[in-house]
């Protein structure tokens, strides 16, 4: 086994809070999603996922004219009652859903095909690190 190292960094509590939720209903903690991310890295050799600024940056003079624009738009919209905002709000939030994109979800599922793959010809894998488990899916 390769000499282990501990990694720390701050996040916001909600941010892990949620996080560790996620990875837990996927069947894993949270130490072993990093080291996936890590390894993901590796493979890639950058970011596991786009990471790309937008094409269309706004000046602040075109950010000023569209606030313009959308408060002239809204001057004749009836308000809400805080009753209807935090309403409207609610209903956002139980619609919202952990969404990933079809890329990852591709590329995983034929991860897993593969080991299931090697286990269906008798080759049980054992792995002893995460390293282990992604070089052999890389074989």
């Amino acid at each position: 086994m390769s000499e282990q190292v501990l990694n720390q960094f701050r996040s916001d509590k909600t941010l892990r809070e949620d996080c560790v939720k996620i990875y837990e209903a996927m069947g894993m903690d949270i130490n072993t999603a990093f080291r996936m991310f890590m390894e993901r890295t590796r493979m890639v050799r950058g970011l596991p996922f786009p990471a790309v600024l937008p094409s269309d940056v706004m000046t602040p003079a075109e950010a000023k004219s569209a606030v313009e624009t959308l408060r002239e738009q809204a001057k004749d919209m009836p308000e809400m009652t805080l009753e209807e905002i935090n309403a409207e709000i609610s209903a956002a939030r139980a619609d919202r859903q952990t969404c990933y994109p079809q890329k990852y979800i591709d590329e995983l599922r034929e991860e897993i095909s593969k080991v299931k793959e090697q286990i269906s010809r008798g080759k049980q894998p054992v792995f002893d690190s995460i390293d282990k488990l992604f070089d052999s899916l890389n074989e």
